[in-house]
């Protein structure tokens, strides 16, 4: 598995989701109370979704280290 262009790919969504936030904030401003409250539930929900983006982006960032420093500690035992 090729954990930094999952990480890559996690991460571009987060940002692409992250912008998607800012207009809707911005959207927030303006908008009457009904839509207001609709607004604010649906920039909750995809502020979650954002998160879980980003920290699978991080995890799997961490897993590609563990994977290339493994693979180095292999390549050392293997010469000894």
């Amino acid at each position: 598995m090729d954990y930094k262009l999952c990480s890559a790919q996690y991460f571009a969504q987060y940002k692409k989701l992250s912008n998607r936030i800012n207009e809707l904030k911005q959207l927030l401003k303006t908008a009457k109370s009904r839509e207001h409250k609709d607004l604010k539930s649906r920039i909750s929900m995809l502020y979650s979704m954002c998160l879980e983006l980003k920290h699978t982006a991080e995890y799997l960032k961490v897993c590609e280290r563990r994977k290339t420093n493994d693979n180095q500690i292999t390549y050392l035992f293997d010469n000894s």
